[in-house]
């Protein structure tokens, strides 16, 4: 049976699957991973950012019925204030240390690559904001029906999704797909939950993301790499409904609660920390271990110094 969402709900174990995304998108940004890890890198972005699509979509359920003009917009676009924020000051940073910089800012075309290129944007990983906005945005698309109706167009994008940078088109296409399914099984909490629950289906998850990955890491668009996205979202979320996890996530489930803060400031913290311990020579897999610790503790740290005592700032640097 459908799952009544007109009641909000606090659910532990999908907090806890949003507290492991957020761990491994850290551990993805973390410097320089990719060079150091790039088979452990790889997997990791071949699921972690659909799962948080696909989180994203599941807690959105409660919010597509509502009015578009009077509910959806404006909580929406409080997002868009840590968007600006962050992507303003990431550009002017950027334009003051070049060498933080992978392509020059160009102060003049800083305002059209924040507000129409987010994959332009000086603080690329905002990426995941602008088209998360996008999506909400869209979402009264996929009321009733019409979110399972629109799925095999959503997928047949994910497949073939173009290069359109223009508004981030291309990732709006690549993803949508997961966000989606998430509306869908959101209505189907109970018997998505048992399933998840079940030992059998970790182990089977599992063993199948593995061999799907092992044999498909090398396509790079189509069915394949869209089949294995949600496979890793599987096994992501099966993990976090295990019994034996769940009863020491405690930590996991915090981390998850505060992921929004991690995201958007954890920047902030790696950039010093690595170009400190780069002009001091230290070995790269160090430096991959220190900037992923500053990356996770450093926003929590401002969080509770800062931001949970000065709702102004928690409003430009959250949106919250």
């Amino acid at each position: 049976m459908p799952t009544d969402l007109t009641k909000p709900a606090y659910i532990k174990e999908m907090q806890v699957a949003r507290g492991l995304g957020i761990l491994l998108v850290t551990f993805g940004h973390s410097e320089p991973v990719s060079e150091v890890f790039p088979a452990l890198w790889n997997l990791i972005y071949s699921f972690h950012m659909p799962l948080f699509f696909f989180m994203s979509g599941f807690f959105s359920a409660r919010l597509i019925n509502r009015n578009w003009s009077r509910e959806i917009v404006p909580s929406t676009l409080k997002l868009f204030i840590p968007y600006l924020v962050i992507s303003i000051s990431y550009g002017l940073i950027k334009f003051i240390v070049p060498a933080l910089a992978k392509r020059p800012v160009v102060l003049s075309e800083l305002p059209v690559d924040i507000l129409f290129y987010p994959f332009h944007n000086p603080a690329l990983f905002l990426w995941f904001l602008y088209i998360l906005i996008f999506m909400r945005l869209i979402s009264p698309l996929f009321r009733g029906n019409r979110a399972i109706l629109l799925l095999p167009l959503s997928l047949l994008g994910a497949c073939y999704y173009g290069n359109i940078d223009l508004f981030g088109i291309w990732g709006v296409l690549k993803y949508l797909v997961f966000f989606q399914s998430g509306l869908v099984l959101s209505h189907y909490q109970e018997q998505l939950f048992k399933l998840l629950a079940s030992p059998v289906f970790l182990i089977a998850i599992m063993l199948l993301f593995a061999l799907a990955y092992y044999f498909g890491r090398h396509v790079e668009a189509g069915p394949i790499p869209v089949g294995i996205a949600f496979l890793g979202i599987s096994c992501a979320l099966a993990l976090s409904f295990s019994i034996l996890f769940a009863l020491r996530s405690e930590w996991v489930e915090y981390v998850g609660s505060r992921s929004l803060e991690i995201y958007l400031l954890q920047y902030y913290f790696i950039f010093p920390v690595l170009f400190a311990l780069g002009k001091l020579s230290v070995p790269p897999p160090i430096i991959v271990g220190c900037t992923f610790i500053i990356g996770l503790c450093g926003p929590l740290l401002l969080y509770h110094v800062i931001l949970k005592r000065v709702s102004v700032f928690r409003l430009l640097l959250t949106g919250r």
